[in-house]
Parts: C-alpha cells; structure tokens; sequence
C-alpha cells in the first residue's frame, strides 16, 4: 500500500502542476489575444475620428472584466462617450455590454421616457390606477422594471424609472416589441411621432452588421435629466459597431433635442 501511495503522489503532482500550466497558457493566450483586438480598434477608431480614452485588461477570474474600451466623439454636434466590456460571468460565461451616453440632452428633473426592448414577462396592457389588486399589480411590475433598468442603465436610474402614481404607458403599433415607460407623457408622445418610430423599428428590424446583431437589437433607451443613455447587451467588436451605434444614439438625441427646444418660450 505504501509503495502504490509513493508512486501516486508523484504522478499527482506532475498532473496539478500540468493543469496549472494549461490554464495560465489559455490566460495568456486571451489575454494577448483581447490585447491584439483592443490595439486593432484603437487604429481603427482614430481613422473615423473617434478618440480611445481608455484600454484596460483584466484576469479571468470571477465576475472580472476580460477587456473594457472607452470611447469619445462627436457627431451631428452631440458629444457622447461609449464605454464597451467584456466580463466572465457564472460558469464562464463571456457577458458583453456597451453603454452609450450624452449629456448634450436633459429632460425635466423627475422626468423620464424609457424605451427597452424585453422579454414577454415585463409585458402587459395599460397600467390600472386604484384598488387594492391594481396596486399589488403595479407594484410587481416596478420590481421586475428595478431588474432590467439596474442592468441595463445602473442602479442609481432605479427611483427615477417607475410606474409609481403618474408613469403611463405608450403604445405604437411599430414598436410593440418594446415597453415604452415615462412620466411625461406630452413631451414623450412629441419624441415619438411617425418619423422617429420609424427609425427606431427600421434600426431593429434591419441587419446592422454587427457581430452581436440579436444582442446590440435587445437594447434599451433612456431619456433623463442628466442626459440620454443607450445601451445593449453586446460588445462592440470593431470601431465601426462603435460609430454605427454611437451615430443612431446621436440621431435620436438630436431629435429629443429639437422637441424640448420647441416646447421652450423663445
């Protein structure tokens, strides 16, 4: 029995020590790897005038970002910076997220208009005031809306974005594969005329070219009085996913900005 333990315990070893070089040789081989395309999107975004502010890289352990790239530019005179990662999630699961914003727009204080694209469960009719069962009701729906505006615009977005007493629903036909939220419904229904709609549809429904197509389309859309957020579940892979997002945030932030401009007293 000894002799059999003394001769396992060095084929043990050589197998941990094995095991423990696979896997730094697969870090290393993601980590250049991330590092090669980051340098290759760097070119390429300052070849469409796009500035890079930041490049950063990380392990593979946890819930850690395997690759963050950060973006700046300007287009039809709406500065905006995307922010674009890569992170491992539960059982390795490579979960992509880009984030677009601009301060260039900002709706009243306490005012929002959110668009989201979502799953069937975060769907339903209008929104019923009064009773105790519409209220239950309600209440359900702003826990699963504090879910989705969590991941998708961040934690903070969550006493801003709810049903609460004044939130309505608005419907368009086009869209009705969106949930469509806000508090100011006036200023809302002026952002959405046919033209707009139009765009947000064609967008969704037309073959961008992005790598991530099914993911960049689940996106979500916030209006907000700190400005305008965009942002799907997908990496931007190549500067050009960067500008075709960045040019449709920009086209939708240039036309809230002509509807608050029209509404104000010259």
């Amino acid at each position: 029995m000894d002799t059999i333990l003394s001769n396992l315990i060095p084929i043990i070893v050589v197998t941990v020590i094995a095991i423990l070089l696979i896997r730094r040789s697969r870090k290393n081989k993601d980590a250049a790897a991330i590092q090669g395309v980051q340098e290759k999107t760097e070119s390429e975004a300052k070849a469409l005038g796009i500035q890079v502010n930041q490049q950063a890289n990380a392990g593979l352990r946890g819930d850690e970002v395997l690759g963050t790239n950060e973006f700046q530019g300007n287009t039809g005179g709406i500065e905006w910076k995307l922010q674009s990662s890569l992170s491992i999630g539960q059982k390795g699961r490579k979960i992509g997220k880009s984030t677009w914003r601009t301060a260039a727009v900002n709706w009243p204080e306490r005012k929002f208009l959110l668009l989201i694209s979502t799953p069937a469960d975060m769907k339903s009719g209008k929104i019923e005031r009064g009773g105790f069962m519409n209220t239950l009701i309600n209440k359900a729906a702003d826990v699963l809306l504090d879910v989705y505006v969590g991941v998708y615009f961040g934690s903070e977005y969550k006493p801003l974005v709810n049903i609460g007493d004044d939130g309505v629903k608005i419907e368009r036909e086009a869209l009705k594969d969106f949930t469509i939220l806000t508090n100011h419904p006036d200023l809302a229904e002026r952002f959405l005329d046919e033209a707009t709609v139009k765009v947000i549809s064609g967008w969704k429904q037309s073959s961008q070219g992005f790598a991530r197509e099914q993911q960049v389309d689940q996106f979500g859309l916030l209006f907000a009085p700190d400005g305008v957020i965009l942002t799907c579940q997908a990496q931007m892979q190549r500067a050009e996913e960067v500008k075709m997002l960045s040019d449709f945030g920009a086209a939708l932030a240039v036309k809230m900005k002509g509807v608050i401009g029209s509404l104000q007293p010259a």
